[in-house]
């Protein structure tokens, strides 16, 4: 796993345990956490993840909406980063 897609994990852990307001209290988080980024970082990271603010704190979209659809599809969601076509498929 490429150091990117570990943090983006650690940011996604930071985000489902913390109330986070700003890109500054991220960055704090994750220096906490022994990470360092710069905020153009951070705000990429953050738009690549599809965070979103709810109530003026960094959320999941899956956390910041209440699932409608299939529980299947919520749980797909709470668990996949990024995807990627195999091949020729």
């Amino acid at each position: 796993m490429s150091a990117r897609d570990q943090r983006r994990l650690k940011i996604l852990e930071i985000v489902g345990e913390r109330a986070i307001h700003t890109q500054e209290e991220l960055a704090a988080a994750l220096i906490q956490e022994g990470w360092e980024a710069s905020q153009a970082t951070l705000s990429r990271d953050i738009a690549e993840l599809r965070l979103v603010k709810a109530n003026g704190v960094y959320r999941r979209p899956a956390a910041a909406t209440p699932a409608e659809a299939d529980p299947d599809e919520a749980w797909i969601a709470e668990g996949v980063l990024r995807y990627a076509p195999a091949g020729d498929a």
